[in-house]
């Protein structure tokens, strides 16, 4: 190869080699980025997580409430029945 076309391609790699390094930067700028909103988005999902298994437990004990009142009920309901019955 003559000298001038050795220079081209050692231009050429400089440049190639500069384009890599400001893409590389930007790449590692956007996963920063990425990754932050990918953490926000973890911590509001956790959080919305803890509310909801706090309204589930609410909700669960209001279910348990209502359950032993029913079964209450029907105890008592079962008791007339029985002393019908005699």
């Amino acid at each position: 190869m003559d000298t001038e076309t050795i220079e081209v391609i050692d231009g050429l790699r400089s440049d190639i080699h500069q384009v890599e390094g400001r893409l590389t930067a930007r790449i590692d700028q956007v996963e920063g980025r990425l990754t932050a909103r990918i953490d926000r988005l973890d911590e509001g999902v956790d959080r919305r997580l803890e509310e909801t298994r706090r309204h589930f437990d609410v909700i669960a004990e209001s279910l348990r409430d209502d359950i032993r009142m029913i079964a209450d009920g029907l105890v008592a309901l079962v008791g007339k029945v029985d002393r019908l019955r005699r």
